[in-house]
């Protein structure tokens, strides 16, 4: 029989799965079913794993949850051309790299889920086993251009020190630097030639940088797990003060724009992300790892399957969800002046006038051709010098000629495309209640535009005797009930849905404006958010 590779995490949940879904599975298709029973702990493991994925016929690989070891061994596994059947419990959690690739989707909250997954991880084994696969070469070992093996993958260097003199070089010429490591002090203090003070001197004065790095209460750094790993966790503590001592003078001294937040992550990787390039170290000795281990450079490429993209989405997220609870907006969206110089920060309003949730429709959200009438808040870009406040005001006067007061809310929610972050709470006299990240682009066309665009979702109030009306470009209003908000994204709501509506719901257009009462009406922006977070 041959052998299949289980890439998996190592938790209980997925430790239960791999005994009632995925081993039963693959051996109804004709595997044998093999995992790694305590992955990392010690170099001779990671020496086992590659060994196992090597010599296996089929890796089945479970990608749930973004685990950085899982997509490690996956890359391994991707560079010597095993066939790979992957798995995730949604579309939501698969990376933008792997989404060109067949990926077996289950809903644990289904009834028969465990066996319908069982079922697809049966056919896909039987499939890809059966499927020609062009072996490619080792992605690891020779230092030597690997350029084919992985898209971006362009060189392996034999340790952090034999690169180094590359990454300060990226320092000197990048516009934007992304900084993930975890003790920290071997690499802000680097050999003879510091990192750390390149940073600070030699850096760009237009770059951002940003550098996530273990806080003090991270929980694989506890005493407990110090000496089962032989070190010393006062001397953990003790590297990790030093970063941030670093990291706050870096701030003060830099010519760049530099910020930092502390993340809870295991010891899994050390990455350094420029404009063009990356080069990531991935940690697989107990000691000393900086020396040991390889460091892979990797290339922006602009193809899906990029090894860079994959590490910069890390990052981005590992960023997002390393938001402080307490802090202002410019700590979250960074560079406020700059990124609103190149509109891309918008302020919009949630307005419940007369119980109904009032919104708009712009000309260009009309897709006559496809019978679609997007809406979303009332709302914009704000101006070169605006406040957030001022903007929203003006935004809802041009809009529907109304005047309106701004209300302050206790709690955030900071969202982004890819997450529901969490809460925060805003050092502002008027906090947004919604803060989010999407990408910048016109919901009506299929190609995006891959910059981001941040959102401040605030409430409104409008006066009670308001008579809200289509101006300029707005083609019409919507004043939607909660029920008539739900349907728009549980099932195709039209627009003679809204024309007929007994629950107040009602629809204003400007004048000479015309929609077709079979078109269907969708939420967009921070509408789509209400929709779904208030009904």
């Amino acid at each position: 029989m041959k052998n299949a590779f289980v890439i998996m995490p190592y938790d209980q949940t997925h430790r239960k799965y791999y005994e009632e879904i995925y081993g039963p599975a693959l051996e109804r298709s004709g595997f044998i079913p093999v995992k790694a029973d305590a992955p990392y702990s010690t170099n001779p493991v990671i020496e086992d794993i590659k060994k196992l994925i090597s010599a296996c016929d089929l890796i089945l690989c479970e990608i749930s949850g973004n685990n950085p070891n899982v997509f490690y061994e996956l890359g391994l596994a991707h560079a010597i051309g095993k066939p790979a059947v992957l798995i995730s419990r949604s579309e939501k959690e698969i990376p933008f790299d792997l989404k060109s690739m067949r990926v077996i989707i289950y809903d644990n909250s289904d009834i028969d889920w465990a066996s319908k997954l069982r079922r697809d991880i049966e056919k896909a084994s039987t499939e890809a086993s059966s499927a020609p696969v062009e072996k490619a070469k080792p992605l690891i070992g020779t230092g030597e251009s690997a350029d084919g093996v992985i898209p971006g993958l362009v060189k392996t260097f034999k340790n952090l020190a034999s690169c180094e003199q590359e990454i300060l070089e990226q320092i000197k010429t990048s516009l934007e630097i992304k900084i993930f490591f975890y003790l920290g002090k071997t690499i802000l203090a680097g050999s003879q030639k510091s990192i750390y003070d390149n940073l600070e001197k030699s850096v760009n004065r237009e770059s951002k940088i940003r550098i996530l790095h273990s806080g003090e209460k991270n929980k694989y750094l506890t005493r407990r797990i110090s000496l089962e790993r032989d070190s010393n966790q006062e001397g953990w503590i003790s590297d990790i003060k030093y970063a941030k001592e670093k990291i706050e003078n870096l701030k003060k001294r830099s010519r760049a724009l530099v910020r930092s937040r502390t993340h809870g992550e295991a010891y899994y990787w050390t990455i350094f992300i420029f404009d063009k390039f990356a080069y990531v170290q991935p940690y697989i000795h107990q000691k000393n790892n900086t020396e040991k281990s390889a460091v892979l450079k990797v290339e922006k490429t602009g193809e899906e399957g990029s090894m860079y993209n994959l590490y910069d989405t890390f990052f981005e997220r590992k960023w997002d969800e390393s938001t402080p609870t307490q802090c202002d907006i410019d700590e979250i969206i960074g560079g406020h002046d700059e990124l609103a110089q190149e509109g891309k920060i918008s302020v919009s309003a949630r307005i419940l006038f007369n119980d109904l949730y009032l919104f708009v429709t712009p000309r260009r959200y009309v897709d006559e051709k496809n019978g679609v009438v997007y809406f979303h808040s009332p709302g914009g870009k704000i101006g070169d010098g605006e406040g957030y406040i001022n903007a929203i005001k003006r935004e809802i006067k041009e809009e529907i000629d109304c005047l309106a007061e701004i209300a302050t809310s206790e709690k955030t929610f900071l969202l982004s495309d890819h997450s529901d972050i969490g809460e925060v709470f805003l050092c502002a006299p008027f906090s947004p209640k919604y803060l989010y990240r999407s990408p910048k682009n016109n919901p009506n066309l299929t190609n995006s535009n891959t910059s981001k665009l941040w959102t401040l979702g605030y409430e409104a109030v409008l006066a009670g005797d308001s008579k809200p009306k289509p101006q300029k470009e707005i083609f019409a209003i919507l004043m939607l009930s909660k029920i008539a908000l739900k349907s728009s994204i549980e099932r195709r709501l039209k627009v003679r849905d809204i024309m007929s509506a007994s629950d107040g719901s009602k629809l204003i257009t400007s004048i000479g404006v015309s929609l077709k009462p079979h078109w269907t009406i969708e939420p967009r922006g921070l509408a789509r958010i209400i929709a779904s977070m208030e009904t």
